[in-house]
This record gives structure tokens, C-alpha cells and sequence, in this order.
């Protein structure tokens, strides 16, 4: 096996058009050919037998992360805990052989947005927008940021792949509260750290219900002070445009950590990790606004 040569790629997933990981990989590392590819839900093991000694690696994205580590040889420590995986690397192991490593760079992209994003190193109390994998992701980096009360909330609280299995295998106690529900809107304006890991305008009612707590349409509170000031909201969505969610945060004065810097983070560890090598983050960074731009731009001409 010559690893000279891996320089092919892919992110998989379905829906897969709207992926920019093609971009942030090539202004990397030098992908000479990195695709988007759609695949089945239970689609992930059988690609992988596919490929050749070429691939370094896969970026995977919904619905595939769980289907990521009930497919690889080997699955990662933090992986495992999470119960998903983006991440899998081609890793060889002999002249003709070689194993599938998954791993979560979910946490790290997570971290790293909320750590570029602010000044402040240690949260006290979050919440979690949603239960799915990158919910589970979510738990973790909160853990790593030294969230101690954290509340999910969500539509579902249980099921196999939920954020509440993963915080039974992190051995973390959760709070529960319905998603749309005044007590979550409540809980959100308390908390130092909100994570939204929902879908485009899933939050929207949220936004509405914190604007009627008047924590998002004045300017300051009764205590003089901008109600949102020092706590910091996470919303994984990349749009170029900031989601109802994140316009209300802004107007309260709070901290808003834009998605694609999660995006951005998160491939900056996978390209370490097909490599080997560190790679030319400023390029991802520019590859990675140009592209939004262009999405803005043919978004607003169409």
C-alpha cells in the first residue's frame, strides 16, 4: 500500500448537494479528488470495502454517523462515548492490508467555535437543542468546557441514538424539558451556554418565545445590564444568513458562535487526521467564506 497516493476523499451522507467539506479539504491538503457521495442510511460498509489504495479517508455526515461506528474495524475512544462518528480513516497496516478508524471531530470543531467565538473558559449551566448525534456531540464538548447542569431539549427524550443514550455512557445526569415549552425558553435565558443542533427553522418558535420573555427585543434589563451579555450561543446551522435563533441572541447582546466555524474546526482535525499533517487552516478558512459567499449571492439571485 503506498500512502503516497492517498489522496482521494469523499464526504458521505443523504442529502450530500449542500456539503462544502469538498472545498475546506482541497484548500487543506491537496485532495486531488474529493466527491460528495450519496449513500443509503445502511449504505456506509459496503462503500468502504470499495475503496481503493487511494482514499485516505471519509467524511461522514447525517444519516451515516451512527452507521459509522457499527462499520469500522476500530472505533475511537471518544467516538464510542458519543455513539457516533464523522470521521473515518484508511489506516494501513501492512503491504495489502489495512483497517477502517472512525472517529468524532464533532467535539473538537464544537469546542473550538465556542473557544474562538469568546473569552470566557468555563460555562456553568447549558442547554442542548435537540437529541440526535450532534446533540451527542454536543454533550461532550460541554463536559470539555466544564458545563456542570445541563438541560436538553428536545421532542424525544430517549431511544438508541439519542443524546441521552450517549450521556448514559458518559455517566452524566441530563434535564429534560420539552422543546417549544415556556420552561425551555426560560431555561435558555439562565443558562451561560446554549447549543442548537436543530434543523433549519426548527427554532424558530424558541426565538419567538424568548422575544415575549423580553430577553431578545430590549435593550437592557431591569438590573441595567444587556440581558444576554457573557453567555454564548452555538447554532450548528451554516447558512450564510444567521437563523431566527441567533438574530434574537444578538439583539439580547449574547455571544454567537456561527456554524461554520464548527464546520470549519471539525474538518481542520479531520484533515490532520487523513494526513497526518496539519493542514493550511488560513486556505480552509478562506475556501470556506468564499463558499458561503457564493451560496449567499446565488441564494438572494435566484
Amino acid at each position: 500500500m503506498n500512502s503516497s497516493v492517498r489522496t482521494r476523499a469523499a464526504v458521505v451522507g443523504n442529502p450530500i448537494a449542500h456539503s462544502l467539506s469538498p472545498q475546506l479539504h482541497t484548500a487543506g491538503w491537496n485532495a486531488v479528488n474529493f466527491t460528495k457521495i450519496e449513500l443509503p442510511a445502511a449504505g456506509l460498509a459496503s462503500f468502504l470495502q470499495e475503496c481503493d489504495d487511494s482514499w485516505a479517508g471519509i467524511a461522514v455526515t447525517m444519516p451515516l454517523k451512527y452507521e459509522a461506528v457499527k462499520a469500522a474495524d476500530i472505533v475511537d475512544g471518544l467516538a464510542k462515548a458519543v455513539g457516533s462518528a464523522n470521521t473515518i480513516v484508511f489506516q494501513p497496516t501492512g503491504a495489502n492490508s489495512r483497517l477502517c478508524v472512525a472517529f468524532n471531530t464533532d467535539v473538537a470543531g464544537i469546542v473550538n467555535a465556542i473557544r474562538e467565538s469568546t473569552e470566557t473558559v468555563r460555562f456553568q449551566r447549558g442547554v442542548i437543542l435537540g437529541s440526535g448525534a450532534t446533540a451527542s456531540s454536543a454533550l461532550a464538548a460541554m463536559v470539555e468546557l466544564g458545563v456542570a447542569d445541563i438541560t436538553v431539549c428536545a421532542r424525544r427524550a430517549g431511544g438508541p441514538n439519542t443524546v441521552f443514550a450517549a450521556a448514559h455512557r458518559l455517566h452524566l445526569d441530563l434535564q429534560y424539558l420539552p422543546l417549544e415549552s415556556i420552561q425551555c425558553a426560560q431555561r435558555i435565558a439562565e443558562s451561560d451556554l446554549v447549543i442548537s443542533t436543530l434543523p433549519a427553522h426548527i427554532a424558530d418558535p424558541i426565538a419567538r418565545q424568548l422575544k415575549k420573555l423580553s430577553f431578545a427585543d430590549s435593550a437592557e434589563n431591569a438590573s441595567g445590564t444587556a440581558p444576554l451579555a457573557g453567555k454564548v450561543l452555538l447554532d450548528v446551522i451554516y447558512d450564510p444568513s444567521p437563523t431566527e435563533l441567533m438574530s434574537a441572541w444578538e439583539s439580547a447582546h449574547g455571544t454567537v458562535a456561527p456554524g461554520w466555524l464548527m464546520l470549519l474546526h471539525q474538518a481542520i482535525d479531520q484533515a490532520r487526521l487523513f494526513t497526518g499533517k496539519m493542514p493550511d487552516v488560513s486556505a480552509m478558512r478562506s475556501a470556506l467564506r468564499k463558499a458561503l459567499a457564493e451560496r449567499d449571492a446565488f441564494r438572494w439571485k435566484n
